[in-house]
């Protein structure tokens, strides 16, 4: 049950995954599009940090260097989530990798060892 809710997980960040990689493409066509609701300029994130944070309500915000993202600011629990998701991901892979390992493995008694 445990290795389905990550495999899920792990689907789910991969598609998240795509957006953004979508998200940087366009980024790189001068399409200065952002993937936050939010977007705040550096001038306004030197005066006032803690208030940027505030009014996002915990969502990204898109910090703009001449009205170009240049960064995302996020709360400290969806970097943490994030991370999280990004270690699932990985743990998936081994998993497909030891999967397909399967047929080559050696049964083993633990008794007998």
């Amino acid at each position: 049950m445990y290795v389905s809710m990550i495999i899920m997980n792990v689907y789910n960040f991969v598609f998240y995954f795509e957006y953004l990689c979508l998200q940087i493409m366009c980024l790189k066509n001068q399409s200065w599009s952002t993937i936050a609701d939010y977007s705040a300029s550096i001038s306004e994130l030197k005066k006032n940090p803690s208030a940027l944070i505030e009014q996002s309500d915990g969502e990204p915000i898109a910090i703009l260097n001449h009205n170009r993202p240049t960064a995302y600011l996020i709360p400290a629990k969806t970097y943490e989530a994030l991370l999280e998701k990004i270690e699932d991901y990985q743990l998936g892979l081994i998993i497909k990798e030891r999967q397909n390992e399967k047929s080559s493995a050696v049964e083993v008694i633990l008794d007998e060892l």
